[in-house]
């Protein structure tokens, strides 16, 4: 399976919905060092209601981890620019992978942008995110990523196990 960034996935902010929009926003906000700026933490409360603080907090697990965790370089566009980049697609992707609960997909999905055997803290956090973007009504679309069979091939090979 080709798990790489689709290039045909939307490429400009304006093509996002909501809930992807604000799963971009958010990364940038947090790689810039202003994940707690109030209209983050505005836009946070407007798409997820009641669940805005646990939402943002879960957010910034994720984000940390991404950091923590990851064997390269993830590239974030700074806020403001349209284009998206081709990991800020791919961290779209997860969220609606989360969202759908397709475990399969998450996995290999994480597993191309981390270069790494995927963990379980970024499936929960990222669970989380989805979900309160669900409750009030904030779908993020999901993208093909291919059979279920060769889901499980990328992610054993992104663990390093050899696969027949």
């Amino acid at each position: 399976m080709n798990v790489r960034p689709d290039p045909a996935a939307p490429g400009d902010l304006r093509e996002l919905t909501y809930g992807e929009h604000l799963v971009i926003w958010a990364m940038r906000a947090f790689v810039a060092g202003r994940i707690d700026c109030p209209v983050v933490v505005r836009e946070f409360e407007t798409a997820c209601g009641a669940l805005a603080v646990e939402a943002r907090r879960a957010f910034l697990v994720f984000a940390q981890q991404l950091v923590l965790r990851g064997r390269r370089r993830i590239a974030v566009s700074v806020p403001g620019r349209l284009a998206l980049t081709r990991d800020e697609q791919q961290i779209a992707a997860l969220f609606a992978d989360a969202q759908a609960g397709d475990q399969a997909g998450f996995d290999a999905r994480l597993a191309w942008l981390i270069a790494r055997p995927p963990e379980p803290p970024f499936q929960a956090a990222a669970g989380v995110v989805a979900q309160a973007l669900a409750m009030s009504g904030r779908r993020l679309r999901q993208a093909e990523v291919g059979s279920r069979p060769a889901q499980a091939r990328a992610v054993a090979v992104a663990a390093g196990r050899s696969v027949a």
